[in-house]
């Protein structure tokens, strides 16, 4: 990185200096679509690095109906993608680029190499779209004094199709590479190798949990952030690549003479001739819960996760600290927002942890429908309402797609004797309370973390790079109060604290407010994680 140079932008939430659209691979395009990444060229002179760079190509939902989207999807998750898209539509299969948030230093002090962490952002939601650009990283950098690198990688059928035996998984790929570059250069913004923490969301922290047990990312970083994932959840993996890449073939006239089984057989040269939106524009068939694309166990990258964790090859996972985040409705997006609104009857929960058992369970589906129903269900109430029905169908999906695989992988690193931290975060936003707008107001839900993460109550949304700034697409609130402010400051200087040292610590006491709230809704409910059973059924059975 001493060989180049760079043009930067001094943001308004000072003082942090962002270097935006630095290229950390080659275009992956014409003759190195779908092959993994390869180095940048240098290039001489100064490289501005003013402007956010292209998503990479991808393919949103159809919203444009809004009274037939909300049928099968809630109102937050519409808001999210309809806020996403325009942030999202400079696309490009040009798009391996990454974004750094460094903070300054005062006047006359030079910035020295390792005087900064780093973290890592691996932006989630979805394995099909996405973008770095979402998070502005300045507030986390500036209120947390690390360095914060957000990034693009290639997605849905560019990134995760099973081209081959030989080479696949392109997005996790250009995960790895990133963190090559930020581990290589890093050192040139004033940050230290040796102190580098993923932070993945969704997604993100499935790729975050496959790094701790890949082989080939060992020695990369050294702790991990997971919020709402983790690679045991059902929707972490492909189950059958092959499947999908038969789909794609027979669809796009790839058929080829070998059957995909073949060693020697591969689409890519076939999908190369392709139009991008040919490509984008095919959606396969695939059950309910489970993702068409995401990474799948290739036994190059990938072996069983499970497996990987438990066994004697997992130092990287057993040496790194890990950080587990969640809220207390993380299944509450795989209802309609009629559904959340007006609750169901128990034929109708049935019919959904049917489906949910029938796709995510291969044995014994039967006993695990009637143990999820039995677990999932208040016996003092005489008769089953609607609203409380819908409540514990949430928690039941909450559980079993979200909380309950990310517990089992706490626990298997603590029994291990690693160092595993547990942060639930309930904190529900002020006009939540005092408003009727959400059915569910009194819950902090599915991707209500992000922003206080990001630190943008802190802020309250202050605009940054002359307008091309983060607005929280998580929600569609406004506006942040005070009390928001001081949950985002403190869960920012618990995030910080692990970044910098892998351990969480005891919160300081800001503004005259006590970090962690007593009464009964808790700000975050924070425990180092311990080898006990774990709490649900659903957990057991998965």
């Amino acid at each position: 990185m001493s060989d180049y140079t760079f043009a930067f932008i001094l943001f308004v939430i000072d003082p942090v200096n962002a270097y935006l659209g630095i290229p950390y691979a080659s275009p992956p395009v014409n003759a190195y679509r779908f092959m993994p990444p390869v180095a940048p060229l240098p290039w001489g002179g100064t490289r501005l690095a003013v402007a956010l760079p292209p998503a990479c190509p991808q393919k949103f939902p159809d919203i444009s109906n809004r009274t037939k989207v909300l049928q099968t999807m809630t109102l937050q998750r519409y808001q999210l993608i309809q806020k996403l898209i325009p942030n999202l539509a400079n696309q490009s299969e040009d798009c391996l680029y990454l974004n750094v948030y460094v903070p300054t230093v005062p006047s006359g002090e030079e910035i020295r190499p390792g005087k900064f962490a780093i973290v890592l952002i691996i932006h989630g939601e979805s394995w099909d779209w996405g973008s770095g650009n979402e998070f502005d990283g300045g507030a986390l950098a500036s209120l947390g004094n690390h360095i914060v690198v957000t990034f693009n990688f290639r997605l849905g059928i560019l990134g995760f199709l099973k081209t081959s035996n030989q080479q696949s998984n392109f997005g996790l790929l250009d995960v790895i590479a990133a963190l090559h570059w930020v581990r290589e250069n890093g050192d040139s913004f004033g940050g230290d190798r040796n102190r580098i923490c993923l932070l993945g969301y969704r997604t993100g922290a499935v790729i975050a949990n496959l790094l701790l047990v890949a082989q080939i990312a060992k020695g990369l970083f050294h702790r991990s952030l997971l919020i709402g994932g983790s690679v045991l959840s059902p929707w972490a993996l492909q189950r059958r690549p092959e499947d999908i890449a038969s789909q794609v073939s027979a669809h796009l006239g790839c058929v080829g003479r070998l059957p995909l089984s073949h060693p020697e057989s591969d689409l890519a040269p076939c999908l190369r001739r392709k139009h991008l939106s040919d490509l984008l524009n095919f959606v396969p068939d695939s059950p309910r819960f489970l993702p068409p694309f995401a990474p799948f166990v290739d036994n190059i990258l990938i072996r069983n996760p499970k497996s990987m964790m438990e066994g004697e090859l997992s130092e990287q996972f057993l040496r790194s600290q890990i950080l587990f985040m969640f809220t207390t409705s993380e299944g509450v997006h795989e209802l309609s927002s009629a559904e959340l609104k007006n609750g169901f009857e128990s034929d109708h929960r049935d019919r959904i942890l049917r489906t949910l058992v029938r796709n995510v369970f291969t044995f014994h589906q039967q006993e695990i429908f009637s143990i999820v129903r039995n677990e999932y269900t208040d016996w003092e109430r005489p008769i089953l309402h609607p609203i409380p029905l819908k409540d514990s169908t949430v928690e039941a999906l909450s559980d079993c797609l979200v909380v309950g695989p990310a517990l089992q992988v706490a626990l298997i690193h603590s029994r291990r004797k690693g160092k595993t931290y547990v942060l639930h975060f309930s904190h529900v936003h002020t006009s939540k309370m005092d408003s009727d707008h959400s059915p569910y107001k009194v819950r902090s839900l599915e991707g209500d973390i992000v922003p206080y993460v990001m630190g943008l109550p802190v802020t309250n949304n202050v605009p940054a790079l002359g307008g091309q700034h983060y607005v929280s697409p998580w929600s569609s609130l406004a506006n942040f109060s005070k009390q928001d402010s001081v949950v985002s400051e403190t869960l920012v200087h618990y995030i910080s604290n692990f970044i910098k040292s892998g351990t969480p610590s005891q919160s300081r006491n800001l503004h005259g407010s006590v970090a962690i709230s007593t009464h009964s809704i808790y700000y975050f409910r924070f425990r180092t994680m311990t080898s006990s059973r774990p709490p649900n059924l659903c957990l057991a059975s998965h």
